[in-house]
């Protein structure tokens, strides 16, 4: 079993996204790096080159174009996890986090 520890935009983030040597041992991954964008791309398939930016160690959503940035998944894809994460959405904002989406279920959306 994988598991994923995911830190974005939205929490009290510490200076760096990282885990304790107890994580680590446990066999926890990090799904950002509180730096940049890598390990992400738009559910479209493309690099996230707009719309997503990383400020302070947080991931943040600009609000820009049509879909306020797009839909962001992970590049990797993972089978069994424990996901861990901290989250804030602001007023009148509509998005989520979904997970065990992939391609095949990109029609349906």
């Amino acid at each position: 079993m994988v598991t994923l520890l995911l830190f974005p935009a939205f929490c009290n983030a510490q200076k760096t996204n990282t885990l304790s040597k107890k994580e680590k041992k446990a066999g926890w991954e990090l799904l950002f790096n509180g730096k940049n964008m890598e390990g992400w791309k738009f559910f479209q398939g493309e690099e996230v080159n707009k719309g997503w930016h990383v400020t302070d160690g947080i991931m943040n959503n600009s609000g820009t174009g049509s879909d306020h940035g797009g839909d962001i998944i992970t590049i990797k894809q993972f089978k069994d996890f424990e996901l861990y994460l901290e989250w804030k959405i602001g007023p009148e904002s509509n998005s989520g986090v979904f997970y065990r989406v992939g391609r095949r279920h990109q029609k349906d959306l």
